[in-house]
């Protein structure tokens, strides 16, 4: 009955008409839908750096939000970054898909500016001066690592062991 504003209950006549299956949302099985499905790197990530507490947040009954995080929602916010748009655009879309609270926190996310994953690995760029930028720069390494596994590339394998080494050098060198 909490959510009476979003759906109506059916009468037992008619839920006995029905299957009903309750279903529960996995992080890591929506993460390893959304690689095979090529998911933007950037959504992955922001969903993986706080391990999935966005990829499902049913709103409050005083919200006035109307869209909110679920995976399907994740889906289309998928889809408007594929999108050519305004960012402002973009920024109100997502907001609207997603709902204004984490929709703020995503679109700030995905503007850190984050080098080309094959660039960064052919240049050695590793951008140390925001954590958040790596962890997406790694996420979309990660994406592309799957891929080039799969058509078997080499070369972009060699260039992923010698980033690694540099940034595994980079850590060691800190601590």
């Amino acid at each position: 009955k909490e959510y009476s504003k979003l759906a109506q209950f059916m009468d037992i006549p008619l839920r006995n008409r029905f299957i009903h299956i309750r279903l529960k949302v996995s992080f890591d099985e929506w993460k390893e839908w959304a690689f095979k499905n090529q998911i933007n790197p950037v959504i992955i990530s922001f969903l993986n750096m706080k391990k999935g507490e966005n990829l499902l947040k049913v709103p409050q009954l005083n919200n006035n939000d109307l869209g909110y995080p679920t995976p399907r929602s994740w889906e289309f916010v998928n889809h408007i970054l594929s999108l050519t748009l305004p960012d402002e655009l973009k920024d109100e879309l997502i907001k609207e898909t997603i709902g204004a609270e984490v929709g703020s926190e995503f679109n700030i996310f995905r503007k850190l500016g984050v080098p080309d994953p094959i660039e960064a690995l052919k240049n050695k760029i590793i951008p140390f001066e925001h954590i958040d930028k790596l962890y997406i720069l790694i996420t979309a390494i990660n994406y592309h690592i799957a891929d080039l596994i799969l058509s078997l590339n080499n070369e972009i394998l060699l260039l992923f062991k010698e980033y690694l080494q540099e940034l595994y050098k980079f850590s060691y060198e800190i601590w």
